[in-house]
């Protein structure tokens, strides 16, 4: 079995970072990306222990499309979280940045240009938006392999 590359597959590979508080939300991102995209999602905490991107993590993240980011207070105190968020900032990979409560007005300067989408989990789940972002970063199914 062969391994396909970014070129080959015609859906994205995602890659979603959160804080281990946020798993209810993350859980949630990812059953509406899925449900959109009809692909595998790649999943990983960022939790306050551990490698804070293992091998396993960094092939998954590197080999990801899109990278999310779920921009929560927990995420910004995450070491695991910021070091993922910098390495997408230093990757220049296209970021959307999901924001779990629409009343914190939460800043992230790091990204820059990168953020294709600042949305909320409401906003996202709406017909449309996921097709939306993963036509802007050219990533939309549409090409042929």
């Amino acid at each position: 079995m062969t391994k396909q590359t970014k070129t080959e597959r015609c859906r994205p590979q995602v890659f979603i970072s959160y804080a281990q508080e946020d798993q209810g939300v993350a859980a949630q991102v990812k059953r509406i990306l899925v449900e959109a995209t009809r692909d595998s999602i790649a999943v990983v905490a960022a939790g306050p222990s551990g490698e804070l991107l293992g091998s396993s993590t960094r092939r998954e993240f590197d080999e990801s499309d899109l990278y999310v980011f779920l921009l929560t207070p927990h995420a910004l105190e995450s070491d695991r979280a910021r070091v993922e968020l910098g390495a997408a900032w230093a990757l220049e990979k296209p970021t959307l940045v999901v924001v779990s409560d629409v009343d914190h007005d939460l800043q992230v300067p790091i990204i820059g240009g990168l953020e294709v989408a600042r949305v909320s989990v409401d906003e996202l789940a709406r017909p449309g938006v996921v097709e939306g972002i993963l036509h802007q970063i050219g990533r939309d199914g549409d090409r042929v392999a």
